[in-house]
């Protein structure tokens, strides 16, 4: 490794944001920053996304997620709850072009496979810079997998952030399940003490 990029991992929690009033972050050279959202059954709400309408017109709460987002100018950032398939994906497309035409941050998107057994088909996405960040295959054309747990399975993708590569493990742990929950710590502490199982590479992020 030729330099050493440091991580700050901020993770937002937000149910609701209607106008966000607050400073960028301030950012530092050879700093990495990595976010973790839930959006809430993002593509599964708003009508435009469930009835799939061609409407231009950007949901406020597509615009409100931007506004938040753009405060920390992140990297990398690992979005929780989206809708799998095309009502998320279209929501996800919006939020790109908010972020690029209100705060001139440019992102690309990656989406896993279907995650979780609730009521909801969700997906995990990840937005990047790619200035900044790449994602790398895991295999051919393959850019995120999962990890198989009873809930909400994991999703695992590789990064490279000029010499540096990395993994990370994307987890929205089921909650109402008492069982399932339970599993899922178990899994993210086997990672922690048994990274090997999980990469060929030795830097991994939860």
């Amino acid at each position: 490794m030729d330099r050493i990029i440091k991580f700050l991992v901020i993770i937002f929690w937000i149910v609701y944001s209607s106008q966000v009033a607050a400073e960028k972050l301030q950012k530092k050279d050879g700093y990495l920053y990595i976010a973790t959202f839930n959006v809430f059954k993002l593509g599964a709400v708003d009508l435009k996304y469930t009835s799939g309408s061609n409407s231009e017109i950007i949901p406020a709460r597509i615009q409100n997620i931007a506004n938040v987002l753009a405060v920390g100018d992140f990297d990398l950032i690992a979005l929780q709850e989206v809708a799998h398939g095309k009502g998320g994906e279209a929501a996800i497309n919006d939020l790109i072009k908010n972020l690029k035409a209100v705060h001139n941050l440019e992102y690309k998107a990656i989406h896993s496979e279907h995650i979780g057994r609730g009521l909801m088909a969700e997906m995990i996405t990840c937005l990047y810079d790619p200035n900044e960040i790449s994602p790398q295959a895991l295999e051919e054309n393959v850019l995120t997998n999962l990890i198989e747990i009873p809930g909400r399975d994991l999703v695992r993708s590789q990064w490279k952030a000029g010499n540096f590569d990395f993994t990370v493990i994307s987890a929205h742990l089921a909650w109402g399940n008492e069982t399932h929950r339970i599993a899922g710590y178990e899994k993210i502490n086997d990672i922690l003490h048994n990274p090997e199982k999980y990469s060929n590479d030795p830097d991994i992020i939860i």
